[in-house]
């Protein structure tokens, strides 16, 4: 009986029309309160009586303006990643048409177009979700000096590729010099710690250490193009990973990066997963890339 009675409330009653009945439900009980008052209002105190009536309205109101507030803020952030799933889509899209080009041995570029097209799919979901202008590329993990003394020293990073800026134009690297990754903060946390998924900055200005080998002069961080960051590895894991071990046991080959001019622009707990998720999806065709 009980399942019947679901089965027609689930049919039946639209799951819209349930809410606007909860919601009229709500209203008539507020409403009744101060009905059932001053259908037994006292003439003789009749003002003391309005007052307390308008005291009521007041803290009323002001609880409900601080639930709608508190409400706003607990939820506009987390329908933004439902209203971002179709730039997600288009950008795990460009992914598969890459392997497809790559599968029918077509243009080398044509699979970097594709993936550039997929870094600008994510830039505009990243940019949805956080209501600021957001910038991706990837960073190639280069082994530049192998016989250098400290591991950290023995590589670089270059830009892969980056998405395209407002004007559907791409960003070109600064130089397209290589950089150390001993002079950049995010890329020595995660070459130094393989268990980290993340290097997350709310601030680069107030980031106590922070280093990017483009800022001019060195240390002068404000003439940055960006001032919160995000940076996933690009990797594959072979097993359990001891920071303690000399030799590796991940397949680090590159970094996932996306910046934006605005502060505290990124979410610790939902945008890492987020970026996780197309860094891993990329390794197997960064991987084809730096192996052709």
């Amino acid at each position: 009986m009980r399942e019947f009675w679901k089965t027609i409330c689930n049919t039946v009653l639209p799951r819209g029309l349930t809410q606007w009945f909860t919601i009229l439900c709500a209203v008539i009980t507020l409403l009744g309160i101060p009905y059932a008052f001053l259908k037994d209002i006292n003439k003789a105190n009749i003002n003391a009586q309005i007052d307390v009536m308008a005291y009521f309205i007041c803290a009323f109101l002001s609880l409900l303006i601080i639930v709608l507030v508190f409400e706003e803020f607990r939820w506009h952030r987390k329908a933004r990643y439902a209203e971002a799933q179709s730039r997600l889509h288009d950008a795990y899209h460009s992914i598969r048409d890459a392997w497809h080009v790559h599968f029918t041995n077509q243009s080398h570029s044509q699979i970097e177009d594709l993936i550039t097209d997929a870094l600008g799919h994510y830039a505009n979901a990243f940019s949805l979700i956080t209501g600021v202008c957001c910038r991706v590329c990837i960073k190639e993990l280069i082994c530049f000096d192998p016989k250098a003394a400290q591991p950290e020293h023995r590589y670089v990073v270059k830009t892969l590729l980056r998405s395209a800026t407002a004007n559907g134009e791409v960003e070109p690297s600064p130089n397209d010099t290589k950089d150390c990754i001993s002079n950049n903060s995010d890329f020595l946390y995660l070459y130094r710690n393989p268990n980290e998924k993340r290097f997350i900055v709310d601030n680069i200005l107030n980031e106590n250490g922070y280093q990017n080998s483009h800022s001019h002069p060195p240390g002068n961080l404000s003439s940055l193009p960006y001032r919160s960051v995000c940076v996933w590895p690009i990797k594959k894991r072979f097993g359990v990973i001891s920071n303690k071990k000399k030799d590796r046991e991940d397949d680090l080959i590159a970094f996932l990066c996306v910046d934006s001019m605005a502060r505290g622009a990124f979410n610790d707990r939902y945008d890492v997963n987020l970026g996780a998720a197309f860094a891993d999806t990329l390794y197997p065709i960064i991987k084809q890339i730096k192996q052709s």
